[in-house]
């Protein structure tokens, strides 16, 4: 994410609206692009055209779905993460609290997840504005750093004390991510 030269994100916030649903793409569009700090600088249709836009066009923010043709959310994030690291929140139906594909979002290195409701008839995207709006601004002020994990091999030659204990969950850490990958958010202090 490029900021200003005092340190803060610069406005209007750069996003890509990433869902493979036309009218999400739409109602995603118009409701980020009626706050005059976000820019909706491109849609993408599906996972390939995702990465394809991150590339070419730079965005602050990605706003995706994780049910996608020929590239699911999740891969993209976990491409994206690794070669292009940005800010993601994820949008969708597969979202809802606790929700496997939520935790998995997550680990790979997701800014956040807002549910949307499965049914249009609902016009969801309306009732979520607010926390969409919300978590982009929030997310404009994280940088994002990736670095590779070395790979560890066990060997005869190790001992039990020498191998990798696992973080007890009540230290507050969370246990490393599943790709070789590391990808952590850091706040500006601006």
């Amino acid at each position: 994410m490029r900021h200003s030269s005092e340190g803060r994100p610069r406005i209007p916030i750069r996003v890509l609206v990433a869902d493979d649903s036309a009218f999400m793409r739409t109602a995603i569009t118009r409701k980020v692009a009626s706050d005059p700090e976000l820019c909706v600088i491109g849609t993408a249709h599906d996972g390939l055209d995702a990465i394809e836009k991150v590339r070419a066009l730079d965005p602050d923010v990605i706003t995706l779905d994780i049910e996608m043709p020929r590239m699911d959310g999740l891969s993209v994030l976990r491409r994206l993460m690794s070669e292009h690291p940005v800010p993601i929140i994820m949008v969708s139906s597969l979202t809802p609290d606790g929700a496997q594909a939520t935790l998995d979002a997550l680990d790979l290195g997701g800014f956040d997840c807002i549910a949307k409701d499965q049914s249009y008839a609902t016009l969801s995207i309306v009732e979520i504005r607010d926390e969409l709006v919300a978590k982009i601004k929030a997310a404009a002020h994280v940088q994002i750093y990736c670095q590779a994990v070395p790979q560890v091999r066990e060997t005869a030659a190790v001992t039990p004390s020498a191998r990798m204990k696992p973080v007890a969950p009540s230290m507050g850490c969370r246990a490393p991510a599943r790709n070789p990958v590391s990808c952590a958010a850091r706040h500006d202090s601006t």
